[in-house]
């Protein structure tokens, strides 16, 4: 059994690869009380706001994973999802496929990973992992603590803190 930590960055600004908003910085500043202290390793996402989270938090990261977090970003023009290309290139949503081609890595990048290691990620990955994991409270700004039964494969996931 190993146990590993996701906090999903906080609040963003609007487009490209952006960075934290104000209120995001302050919330991932609340995390970072909640944090645990045994961290001995850091994946963080490679856009602005991953690694901007990993500043404040004080856990910059030992290496980039595009499968935490991408520098794409999910927002809303018109009341119609988008995902912003880290150039600024706005696509519609349904022509984004990087999440669901990068499904099938998800449980074995959780499996392989070593115990107390911190993943710096987005949204999108917790809903990613839901999909293999009874777990339907995928949030922003959250702190989240991963229990692994690597044996049999199972994962137990509790929310610590929600900003």
């Amino acid at each position: 059994m190993k146990t590993i930590y996701i906090v999903t960055h906080c609040e963003k600004n609007f487009g490209k690869n952006p960075n934290l908003s104000k209120k995001g910085i302050e919330q991932t500043r609340e995390i970072k009380k909640h944090l645990p202290q045994d961290i001995n390793f850091v994946i963080s996402g490679c856009g602005n706001r991953h690694l901007e989270t990993a500043l404040l938090l004080s856990a910059w990261p030992n290496i980039f994973s595009s499968l935490v977090g991408e520098c794409e970003s999910l927002d809303l023009i018109d009341n119609k999802k988008v995902i912003f290309l880290a150039n600024g290139t706005d696509i519609p949503f349904d022509s984004f496929s990087s999440l669901e081609d990068m499904a099938p890595a998800y449980k074995p990048f959780l499996l392989k990973i070593e115990p107390n290691t911190l993943l710096i990620a987005g949204r999108p990955f917790m809903i990613m992992i839901e999909k293999f994991i009874n777990y339907q409270d995928a949030s922003s700004a959250a702190l989240y603590k991963v229990n692994i039964d690597e044996k049999n494969e199972k994962f137990t996931i509790t929310k610590i803190f929600q900003a």
